[in-house]
């Protein structure tokens, strides 16, 4: 049964379980917590809250996540099921208080309600790998709710959906929308980046070196300001090498790519700025680097630490479904080259019960 990380759990899921937090909390983007505040407002630009009984504004950008103390029944009860691991009840309960909201507005007492269910469900859709799912919610999200703190989020999700069903032109149109809204709006240059980043991924024109450039340019202009697109900027860099090296046929050069993959995954899982979806596609391309290098030399000892890696992301990143399934294969390919058997099919048979729709889950098939 899926679980979700802390990230997840907001302080509602907690408050319901009888186990109330102080008042609200905002966790900010460098990692620093607000406690004991009231959060009566988050839009696009701004999270409005009380601190006593002073009201504050803080930007948007600067916020990672918002829990809540308390919200309407409907959301609780929602995220106590998140809480219990029950993602299809938790995403029923949330998609029905947003219909609902949307036939008839009524939400007073918690205004940021409505928008923040409507988000809670691109979540667990991204998080049960529900491609199309995830791209009907975001477009939910962004026609209902375009004042939300969540459209930026939405964004960007949509696209990498569409990205992962294959559709790069639909992935673009997307990114190009949402960079029309960072201009229209003058949004904070964390979104350029952003958006910038995620265009360089989704572009299947540029690769290698030239890619790798462009990459480059947003590290470099990102490390100060946003550590975060900064180190993700590097795993899609990593992630360059890896690719390069699988269409090599020139065995010593393809190694040698992988090598310089593997240095790379190695400085982003030590840093301390990488966020979740990073630290998962950092350890995920450090478990390939290691398979290729095993199951090339025959080496018992790197496919053993190429299933720690992949293990560690399931275990750890289980909600990133666009590691997760990726990794249950590879282990399970791994399993095989160790020639145990018994956890090949325990792979096997987490990767078609979780992720039975992925592209992973079918190669599975094949084997």
């Amino acid at each position: 049964m899926n679980t979700l990380p802390r990230p997840f759990l907001p302080c509602t899921a907690l408050f319901v379980a009888s186990l109330p937090c102080v008042a609200d909390q905002i966790v900010r983007a460098d990692g620093t917590v607000l406690t004991g505040v009231e959060v009566e407002q988050e839009t696009l630009a701004s999270v409005v809250y009380k601190q006593g009984k002073e009201k504050k504004t803080l930007a948007s950008e600067l916020v990672l996540e918002v829990r809540y103390e308390r919200g309407p029944k409907e959301v609780e009860e929602a995220l106590v099921s998140l809480q219990e691991g029950d993602l299809a009840l938790a995403l029923s309960g949330l998609d029905a208080y947003v219909a609902g909201e949307l036939e008839k507005p009524s939400e007073r007492r918690f205004p940021w309600a409505p928008a923040y269910a409507a988000w809670k469900t691109v979540e667990i859709r991204t998080t049960l790998a529900d491609l199309a799912g995830v791209k009907s919610s975001a477009d939910r999200l962004l026609a209902s709710y375009p004042e939300s703190r969540y459209v930026t989020q939405a964004f960007l999700a949509k696209a990498n959906a569409e990205a992962e069903l294959g559709d790069a032109g639909a992935a673009v149109s997307t990114l190009q929308g949402f960079r029309g809204l960072i201009e229209t709006r003058d949004l904070p240059e964390r979104w350029s980046l952003e958006c910038r980043l995620a265009l360089i991924e989704v572009d299947r024109t540029m690769a290698g070196e030239a890619k790798r450039k462009e990459l480059a340019a947003i590290v470099q202009e990102a490390e100060a300001s946003q550590p975060t697109v900064a180190s993700r900027a590097r795993v899609v860099e990593g992630e360059t090498f890896l690719r390069e090296a699988d269409a090599m046929q020139d065995a010593a050069k393809a190694r040698s790519l992988r090598q310089k993959a593997q240095q790379t995954f190695e400085k982003i899982v030590r840093d301390p700025t990488a966020d979740d979806a990073t630290l998962a596609g950092a350890h995920t391309g450090l478990g390939d680097c290691l398979f290729y290098l095993g199951a090339e030399a025959d080496d018992s000892a790197l496919l053993r630490k190429a299933t720690l890696e992949y293990l560690r992301v399931i275990t750890l990143y289980e909600n990133q479904s666009r590691y997760a399934p990726r990794c249950y294969f590879f282990a399970m390919r791994a399993f095989d080259l160790m020639q145990d058997k018994r956890r090949k099919a325990d792979m096997r048979r987490e990767l078609l019960t979780l992720y039975p729709g992925s592209t992973w889950a079918q190669e599975a098939k094949k084997l």
